[in-house]
């Protein structure tokens, strides 16, 4: 058995191995060369066909070109469209890019099942950031095309297999750390951002600190944007493609990067640092800079570092913090002081507006079913045990009709209330509206008001059916609208499905604590760069700060961080050590081997990865771990991949390989118990049920009382005659 798992892995290795080579073998596009990208509609988010009605009808799609290209000549549309064949051969499609007619196309039965329009788009229209796409029909069947008003043969299909060809060269990007995270991770939505970084191979606890600072930052940055992010050795930096970031104490660096650096001087067997005047930098001071990778001319080189760890900190933390790094200018930055961001609880327990959350006045125009969506990130959302009020500013067009328009208000998908519209909200208005929390979830929570507007009756001109009433059926929400949060309870028992958010405390991370071994490798160096890029992604906030401890310095000190991921190998992580009898599936420390447990079978294993929550009173413990340190990249992996963190559950999970997870619960969760209804509406249902029944079994035993004593009646009457 044990000689074919020896053979299965060893040509797994095989198979990795020659998808490294392929991948080798594709080439990178740099500065200069011509590239082409085929995205179709379905992969900017248009999963499914759409299909328009009415007689005049149009889509928008959006295309976020990334700042680090330069289009070129030769990007196209291939429209994919149906229609109805019962339309007029007037009836017509029209194309525009940022409000410039492209070209048009007749709707006849020749085009009406998969008809095809291929459209080129000139390179001087395409601007950085966000470019329409726009496709307005024009259809009817009648001559008077205002009797097609409330036709349903009036459709026409836009299909998700549409093609837009785009051709790009790739920039030479600017060196301006005030333009920071660019380019690191680009605004565009089409490019995938390739950052590496690289620290030395035996890296210190601050190395790694600086390093986990700026994975967030970038992990942050990037949301939902592609980022293939990760921790390389020096070695392999020296052929490395995309932008590198080079993190390392001053008497370090020479040993990473192959570069003439002209702030880097060694004096009296010490490095020193200088800017750009040669001026020696003071005492914990910071230094950033830029340059142009010599391996790729359409990325840089980010170099990150100091004379002493003090000074590496301010300097990881300046980019880490919104109000620092825009304050750069050029390709040098000297950092003398940050300091960490304060706690917030991400808004638990105080009042936050909409435009805390990053939003704007937001119109919805339109009659029917005009949604506008707010993303609340909570994450300790899945604490929340009572309502959360939510006071609402708006107003609406004077031209509604009072009895037919309302606001529906949702959360994540579900109704909530209704508010109706009329003069007496007209404008200024606010509304209080409680939201229930069992309707919140772990993480972002929608929050959706849709609104229905009728105009009154008389002012649209049926005759003039090619007016555009709906500008005149609007609500807006202003910015100021703002939720009242509640206090969270502290008796959450984890679990890995709870993970990240139960895992890093206060959103901006500084509650947050890696807890490596006391010797550390590359192996270690990635895990962190790993799961801090990865954490990036659910935090918030102007700043970040997550911190990387040793375990001895953990241990010791007197007040540890109230949120820890341990990494590392058991027999070498000393405060994985320490909470060992608390672990579910309690390690043995030598062997990194887990003991023997009721819950799992006893099979030996040479390489297995392993996830583990635990908590006390204050403290709550995520243990990243593993027999081999492949197994550990394993684990570090699972808890960094959004498709594999969707697979865990329970209090353990033991990885057979880099995506076998079997999920372990060793013991039943307690559930909260019920909640005390806060206001009328929201009581538990337990009670109406056990009235029902007893309606149900009283009604029940009355009429069968008086079906017997009808029936005994009737026996009597009969028996007499």
């Amino acid at each position: 058995m044990m000689a074919y798992q020896k053979r299965i892995r060893i040509f797994g290795l095989m198979i990795s191995l020659l998808c490294m080579l392929l991948t080798a073998m594709v080439p990178y596009q740099q500065a200069g060369g011509v590239g082409t990208l085929e995205i179709r509609f379905s992969d900017l988010g248009y999963e499914s066909d759409e299909t328009l009605i009415g007689i005049r009808a149009d889509r928008v799609y959006g295309i976020s070109w990334p700042e680090g290209w330069v289009p070129e000549p030769g990007s196209t549309l291939k429209l994919s469209f149906s229609h109805s064949p019962a339309l007029k051969v007037s009836s017509s499609v029209v194309v525009d890019w940022n409000n410039t007619r492209l070209g048009s196309t007749l709707l006849t039965k020749s085009n009406a099942d998969r008809g095809v329009l291929e459209i080129d788009i000139p390179e001087n229209l395409i601007q950085p950031g966000y470019n329409s796409l726009r496709l307005e029909f024009y259809m009817g069947i009648h001559d008077d095309f205002c009797e097609d008003l409330v036709n349903p043969a009036i459709w026409a299909t836009i299909h998700s297999d549409s093609l837009l060809t785009l051709n790009y060269s790739n920039a030479v990007p600017d060196l301006d750390l005030g333009r920071f995270p660019y380019p690191l991770v680009d605004s565009g939505d089409l490019k995938e951002n390739y950052v590496s970084i690289v620290v030395p191979d035996i890296p210190t606890a601050a190395e790694l600190n600086a390093a986990a600072i700026v994975s967030a930052k970038l992990g942050k940055e990037a949301t939902y944007r592609e980022l293939a992010l990760e921790s390389i050795t020096a070695k392999e930096a020296k052929t490395a493609k995309g932008n590198l970031v080079y993190i390392a104490l001053a008497d370090k660096l020479p040993a990473i990067i192959d570069s003439d650096l002209s702030f880097l001087k060694k004096q009296n067997g010490a490095y020193k640092l200088f800017d750009q005047k040669q001026i020696a930098l003071p005492d914990n001071a910071g230094l950033l800079w830029e340059e142009l990778s010599k391996n790729d001319p359409s990325s840089i080189a980010l170099v990150i570092t100091a004379e002493n760890e003090t000074g590496l900190l301010n300097a990881a933390a300046a980019l880490g913090n919104d109000l620092a790094y825009p304050q750069f200018k050029g390709q040098m930055g000297i950092v003398l002081n940050v300091q960490k961001p304060e706690i917030d609880k991400a808004f638990a327990g105080r009042t936050v507006s909409l435009k805390e959350l990053g939003y704007a006045d937001t119109a919805a125009r339109g009659f029917r079913n005009q949604t506008v969506n707010f993303n609340v990130p909570l994450p300790l959302a899945w604490m929340v045990n009572s309502e959360v009020s939510f006071e609402i500013h708006f107003a609406h067009s004077a031209l509604l009709h009072e009895k037919q328009s309302a606001m529906n208000i949702l959360l994540n998908g579900v109704p909530v209330t209704n508010i109706v519209l009329n003069r007496s909200n007209v404008e200024n208005a606010w509304a209080t509206v409680r939201l229930p929390s069992r309707l919140f979830k772990v993480g972002n929570n929608q929050l959706t008001i849709e609104s229905t507007i009728k105009l009154i009756e008389g002012y649209i001109n049926e005759e003039d059916c090619g007016a555009n009433y709906e500008d005149e059926a609007w609500v807006v929400i202003y910015s100021d609208s703002r939720l009242h949060l509640p206090d969270a309870p502290d008796d959450l028992v984890r679990t890995l499905l709870d993970y990240p958010y139960a895992f890093i405390g206060d959103t901006s991370l500084v509650e947050l604590a890696l807890i490596v071994p006391d010797e550390m490798d590359s192996v270690i160096a990635k895990s962190v760069i790993q799961i801090a890029g990865r954490l990036g992604r659910y935090s918030s906030g102007a700043a970040l700060y997550p911190t990387v401890q040793t375990a001895k310095t953990a241990l010791e000190a007197k007040t540890p961080y109230p949120f820890q991921i341990l990494i590392g190998l058991s027999s070498q992580n000393s405060a994985i050590q320490k909470i060992n009898d608390q672990l579910p599936l309690p390690f043995d420390t030598k062997t990194n081997q887990l003991l023997p447990h009721e819950k799992i079978p006893s099979i030996v294993s040479e390489e297995t990865g392993y996830l583990q929550v635990s908590q006390n009173d204050s403290e709550v413990f995520l243990v990243v771990s593993g027999t081999t340190p492949e197994s550990l990249l394993w684990s570090s992996g699972a808890v960094s991949d959004p498709e594999l963190m969707m697979k865990l559950k329970g209090n353990a999970a033991i990885l057979e390989g880099e995506e076998a997870i079997l999920p372990i619960i060793t013991e039943e969760q307690v559930e909260a118990p019920p909640q005390a209804p806060t206001e009328t509406g929201y009581q538990p249902v337990t009670w109406v049920m056990w009235a029902a029944y007893s309606f149900i079994a009283l009604t029940v035993f009355v009429l069968v009382f008086l079906w017997v004593t009808e029936l005994i009646k009737r026996r009597q009457v009969r028996k007499n005659l």
